[in-house]
């Protein structure tokens, strides 16, 4: 599963959205969850997919904005990044070393040395793929399983400024080219786990559509923000209460992905759902019903602002503490 976006809402237009960090606990929490009781919310795991929605416009925003004013910079960009994950990871990996010396077989803590480095090179998805799939219990004996969906995150960003840069030279196209992607990398998704279903969970290619649907709100957002403007003068009863009734709407899809969404269903394409329901959410806004009262709330905005170090320590602990017992 994930690990929270790097990303901070308050980057998110321009001022605040704890809305937005709301949502992303309910990530964490739902994906922590799973992995301890999974029979209890089998379709926690798609917290991952709300993730990367909200990675995709948190970030990809970041993209846009500087670009439109022509300040965005490779170096900068990367060594932002740079900043807000490696410190935290590091710790982790240097700390799930020492713990598996202590707690794991000799045979699975060389196992673990190699998906330290894969942690470390964002290549932990690909070492995931050809191991056991990650419905499967406990998947091996590997603490950092985890790490694949940073892998995925960080490949992205890795091609995803390049692709920008390439197709704004076709601006008539406008978001095209974005859109174009992200169906591609859909269908790759739904054709590819008709095969393998641990090939579709684990490739960036097939993962990748999540991220962009999240990137092709931003794009809209930066450079079309009338249109998520309403109109009171046209529809004054109807305008006010769009925003809630799509928040409602959000809501409904989220959460009920958590508790519909098995690992047979998300392989033929119901990931739509949940990546729906957070984009729907967030094109709702933070004066939106749902998103004021619930995803506001201050424990919820407090647990999606430590998110990443929780994601990042909840699945090593929890791994190396069941074999120390053992």
């Amino acid at each position: 599963m994930p690990r929270p976006v790097d990303g901070s809402a308050r980057e998110n237009h321009g001022h605040y959205r704890p809305d937005i960090d709301g949502l992303r606990a309910i990530s964490i929490l739902a994906v922590v969850a799973f992995h301890t009781f999974p029979r209890l919310l089998p379709g926690g795991f798609v917290g991952v997919d709300i993730f990367f929605v909200i990675s995709g416009v948190l970030i990809s925003g970041i993209v846009f904005r500087a670009r439109q004013q022509g300040t965005f910079s490779y170096a900068a960009f990367y060594s932002r990044r740079i900043k807000r994950i490696f410190p935290a990871l590091f710790v982790t990996l240097a700390a799930s070393l020492c713990l598996g010396w202590l707690f794991l077989f000799k045979g699975e803590w060389r196992n673990l040395g190699q998906h330290i480095s894969g942690g470390a090179f964002f290549y932990s998805n690909i070492l995931s793929m050809g191991e056991r799939g990650y419905f499967d219990s406990p998947s091996g004996s590997n603490p950092l399983l985890h790490l694949w969906s940073l892998g995925i995150e960080e490949q992205f960003y890795l091609t995803w400024p390049l692709f920008l840069a390439l197709t704004s030279r076709w601006r008539p196209l406008g978001a095209l080219p974005i859109a174009v992607a992200g169906c591609a990398s859909f269908a790759a998704f739904v054709f590819i786990a008709r095969h393998s279903a641990n090939e579709a969970f684990y490739l960036p290619t097939t993962r990748f559509w999540e991220l962009i649907l999240g990137s092709l709100l931003a794009y809209l957002t930066v450079y079309h923000p009338a249109a998520f403007r309403s109109h009171p003068q046209r529809i004054a009863v109807f305008s006010r209460m769009l925003p809630s009734l799509l928040a409602a709407l959000g809501a409904l899809l989220l959460l009920g992905s958590l508790r519909i969404v098995g690992e047979a269903r998300f392989q033929t394409g119901w990931a739509i759902l949940p990546a729906a329901g957070a984009c729907i959410l967030i094109v709702a806004g933070p004066g939106a019903g749902f998103n004021r009262y619930i995803l506001s709330a201050p424990p919820l905005v407090f647990i999606g602002l430590i998110g990443y170090p929780l994601y990042l320590w909840h699945w090593p602990l929890s791994h190396l503490y069941s074999n120390g017992a053992r």
